[in-house]
């Protein structure tokens, strides 16, 4: 299952970054998410691991996540499992580019189903996951481009 969503966000990259990188923003936008705490303290680089709690209906599920590939302000990709994808591994991944007052996002999310279950239920599955992201990416968009408070000594 492949599912891909592009759009642009009037923000720089760099603050952009911050609502995919940062757990506390993370929860912002994406609906359910409880916490993403890292395995290890330490920067966000290729191969950092870390714990996302996600409340689905009526639980609270964890996935696993891996950086596979992470440049700032650029580029992140990571591999998730566990939670509600059985046996399934997903990969997500964003990509930045920078329009000069504005972001170009473009999201990429790709899983196969190993199990039968998962494999027959496959279609509902994404239908549900594309109208959750474009929810998502709603909220992100109108959060990245809220004006930014100034802090005032």
């Amino acid at each position: 299952m492949r599912i891909e969503h592009s759009m642009e966000i009037a923000c720089s990259p760099e603050h952009l970054w911050l609502y995919l990188e940062e757990p506390e923003k993370q929860k912002l936008w994406m609906k359910g998410v409880l916490s993403n705490e890292p395995a290890e303290a330490g920067q966000t680089r290729v191969g950092s691991r870390s714990v996302m709690k996600i409340k689905e209906g009526g639980k609270v599920a964890s996935y696993n996540i891996e950086v596979l590939h992470y440049e700032p302000y650029q580029h992140m990709g990571i591999k998730m499992w566990g939670g509600s994808f059985g046996d399934m591994e997903a990969f997500v991944d964003y990509t930045l580019t920078d329009l000069k007052g504005r972001t170009r996002l473009d999201y990429l999310f790709n899983a196969e189903p190993k199990s039968f279950l998962m494999k027959l239920m496959g279609t509902i599955f994404k239908w549900f996951s594309v109208m959750q992201l474009k929810s998502f990416f709603k909220t992100l968009k109108s959060l990245a481009e809220a004006p930014q408070q100034q802090v005032s000594a």
